[in-house]
């Protein structure tokens, strides 16, 4: 949609990117930090970036709260994460595709 051709939303996107490194080899308990960041970073930009959410009652955007915004921010990091494996997966595929013989000689 519209949504992601925002120049705000592309701004997100390459933080969580650059970020991400940190984020996927993080153990579990410790993802929080790279989460922080990608929220202050927002906050501190001018004008401050905001997470908003759309209201079709409303038929408006609102502001989520912060616990809602680090769940969206995580959200994105394992999207960004799942994309990898899948992106390696595909490579590995298509490397081993040519390595593996399509018939054999028995002799």
């Amino acid at each position: 949609g519209k949504s992601n051709i925002h120049p705000g939303n592309i701004r997100y996107r390459k933080m969580v990117n650059m970020k991400a490194d940190d984020y996927i080899k993080a153990p579990l308990g410790k993802k929080i930090p790279a989460v922080n960041e990608i929220l202050n970073e927002l906050r501190s930009q001018k004008p401050p970036g905001r997470i908003l959410k759309w209201d079709s009652i409303t038929d408006s955007w609102y502001h989520i709260s912060e616990k809602d915004a680090k769940r969206k921010i995580c959200q994105c990091f394992r999207m960004r994460r799942n994309a990898l494996k899948r992106l390696e997966q595909d490579q590995h595929i298509h490397t081993n595709r040519f390595h593996t013989p399509c018939f054999s000689f028995n002799r």
